[in-house]
């Protein structure tokens, strides 16, 4: 859903509210996150060695394909500078703005979302795992501190998040924007590190309420809790009510994790299973194909070649957007299908020979600390 929202094509897929809305899903993943994080290591972070070995776990499940996927955009702005310099017009000046090198180490080391007065930078969607992975460790300080305790501090970070987001950012749930302090502009992105932490904290609550359960739902119930969720993203938008998404999202996963109903019985199909498995990559490398065949810049490249430029701007939603345009949403509807295949494709191989890789010779590295 996030990698269609981000497919600039005009097509019925681009103008569909769900879609136009799913940077939500964000919120979900860190729902998500806090309520398996908390299920899998809750009991198991108890000492220094523990943390440490959760460290490093977590470090090998989301830096390997985050490295790779940075060192192939940084090949990507140098192929734009040999273009630029041998007659293709380039959309932007080469290593600037977005792809500055001087951010290349910060987000080498997952600190890019961390920094203050900071636009996203580079792979923009890494800023989540950015976020995600400091709020790890936060969690893994919280269970060290006292165990008796987490409940009550996952629900004092989670109110901070929430109160800082509510407060700091205009737009609410969508950190993109600026807001102004003492007459400077800050971008709202700074903010990311609270939305994650608020998300990610209700997760873990999720947990918590879910364990401790004294029976079991009707199976109908999950199904009306998702087609709720489906409603409320496709409506919220950058309203006030944004603000209740991770709770929104917190129903859709106590119940599902209940494993109750005909939503929980799809979910377990082995085509799901195999897109669950890939969803990460999906996730991080869907700029990176985009940028290649769905961008301003390929657009350029292919009137070169053609002599056609379907590189438009359009209003979409009361909004000015460049897109891809094929005359018809119907074409876009099918070459956004088939970009789509490409992206699964593409995340296929990064999940076989990086991810996967790169997670098991960093859960080796964490095994090797003594227990």
């Amino acid at each position: 859903m996030v990698a269609l929202m981000h497919l600039r094509i005009y097509s019925h897929f681009y103008t569909f509210p769900l879609i136009r809305h799913s940077w939500l899903f964000v919120d979900f993943f860190f729902v998500l996150s806090g309520f398996v994080i908390s299920y899998v290591y809750l009991e198991n972070l108890n000492d220094v060695k523990s943390v440490l070995r959760f460290a490093i776990r977590r470090w090998g499940r989301l830096w390997p394909l985050h490295a790779t996927v940075l060192l192939a955009m940084i090949g990507l702005e140098g192929l734009r500078y040999f273009l630029s310099q041998h007659g293709v017009a380039a959309t932007r000046l080469p290593f600037s703005g977005q792809y500055a090198a001087s951010s290349i180490p910060e987000n080498f080391l997952l600190l890019h979302a961390l920094r203050p007065t900071q636009v996203a930078t580079w792979n923009g969607a890494s800023w989540s795992i950015s976020t995600e992975y400091y709020t790890y460790i936060l969690f893994a300080a919280l269970c060290l501190t006292n165990r008796r305790l987490v409940v009550g501090g996952a629900l004092l970070l989670a109110v901070i998040g929430a109160i800082g987001v509510y407060l700091y950012v205009p737009t609410y749930m969508q950190t993109e924007g600026q807001i102004v302090i003492k007459s400077a502009a800050i971008p709202t992105s700074n903010f990311t590190w609270l939305r994650c932490i608020y998300g990610f904290f209700v997760g873990v609550l999720t947990h918590q309420i879910w364990r401790c359960r004294t029976k079991e739902p009707s199976g109908w119930l999950e199904v009306a809790i998702v087609l709720l969720a489906i409603g409320f993203v496709s409506i919220v938008g950058e309203t006030i009510w944004s603000m209740l998404a991770p709770l929104m999202f917190a129903a859709v996963v106590g119940f599902l994790a209940c494993e109750r109903g005909p939503i929980t019985r799809l979910l377990k199909t082995k085509p799901l299973i195999k897109v669950g498995l890939l969803s990460y990559s999906i996730y991080m490398v869907h700029t990176l194909v985009f940028s290649l065949l769905a961008s301003e810049q390929s657009a350029r490249i292919a009137a070169r070649l053609t002599g056609h430029n379907s590189w438009t701007t359009m209003t979409v939603d009361g909004r000015p957007a460049a897109l891809l345009s094929f005359g018809s949403p119907w074409l876009g509807d099918i070459v956004a299908l088939c970009i789509m295949t490409a992206l699964l494709g593409v995340s296929a191989i990064t999940y076989n020979f990086i991810e996967q890789p790169g997670r098991h010779f960093f859960n080796r590295l964490a095994s090797q600390i003594s227990r």
